[in-house]
């Protein structure tokens, strides 16, 4: 059994679903207040698969015995001209994509041990960080890992709230 969560009961819906199903009726357009309650249960609950989430290069996934990686532990600037971007090391001006363009450096990860490293040098990285750290070139800046800031945001509200604004019962 499942549950279908959507505003209208679709004929093609239930024709598919019949008995197995549930339709669950959620407000339209507050799609991201159920989203985001919901991701706020997974993190409280450490529901999430942190094996994957902290393998942050496709090499990392592969050696770990995973088929893609997850950007959840790149690190995010939280101050200074590249406020909002992921952290890169510099790009190589030989490394080109097939357009002809430079690719960009590495992201940066904080390893488990509490170094800032490019992305592969480090078989895993924190899933959780938010604090002043020393860039490889010595510079200092305030970053966070992209799953920080998800968590962050889902916890402006609490789940009550979310189910209230997405008219989905707790």
């Amino acid at each position: 059994r499942y549950a279908v969560v959507d505003p209208v009961m679709r004929l093609s819906t239930t024709d598919a679903v019949r008995d197995r199903a549930r339709w669950v009726p959620a407000r339209p357009d507050m799609d991201v207040a159920l989203a985001l309650g919901m991701i706020r249960w997974i993190l409280e609950n450490e529901r999430y698969d942190a094996h994957f989430l902290c393998r942050h290069s496709l090499k990392a996934a592969t050696d770990a015995g995973e088929t893609a990686f997850s950007n959840a532990t790149h690190l995010v600037c939280l101050a200074g001209p590249g406020q909002g971007k992921i952290l890169r090391m510099p790009a190589h001006a030989d490394s080109k994509g097939p357009d002809g363009k430079p690719l960009p450096g590495q992201s940066l990860v904080l390893a488990p041990d509490g170094e800032v490293l490019p992305a592969g040098q480090s078989a895993e990285a924190r899933l959780f960080l938010l604090r002043e750290v020393t860039l490889p070139d010595g510079a200092k800046t305030t970053v966070a890992t992209a799953l920080q800031l998800l968590r962050e945001e889902a916890q402006a509200h609490s789940i009550e709230e979310y189910s209230a604004l997405c008219g989905v019962a707790r």
